[in-house]
């Protein structure tokens, strides 16, 4: 609780604040014109093979690597569609040997 992240894509940035809240803002300024709620945290669903969504509580940690949030609790009102703004967001790690090489690109050092 109390971590939040931010993604910038072009004119848009995104605020993902951890089972709090996701945002989409336009920054300007130091201002946030138009900042729009995307909804509040809602549950953690995990896609089961075959079986739809379940609840990522029924499952156990080997399966949580297909885990998304959903933010769908209070989302603006979006004026095209009439329905509330909402988001999912899907949670991926990578092994360390991954990590550890994406680190050596990005620094330059190693093989």
């Amino acid at each position: 609780r109390g971590v939040c992240a931010y993604l910038n894509q072009g004119w848009w940035t995104y605020e993902w604040c951890h089972r709090r809240h996701v945002r989409q803002f336009h920054l300007e300024a130091r201002q946030r014109d138009p900042d729009w709620s995307l909804g509040d945290f809602g549950r953690t669903e995990v896609d089961a093979e075959g079986d739809g969504i379940v609840d990522a509580a029924l499952l156990g940690p080997e399966q949580l690597g297909r885990a998304r949030d959903v933010f769908d609790v209070g989302g603006q009102r979006c004026d095209e569609t009439g329905a509330g703004r909402s988001a999912r967001v899907r949670f991926r790690c990578c092994d360390g040997a991954r990590a550890e090489r994406k680190h050596r690109a990005q620094t330059g050092s190693g093989p």
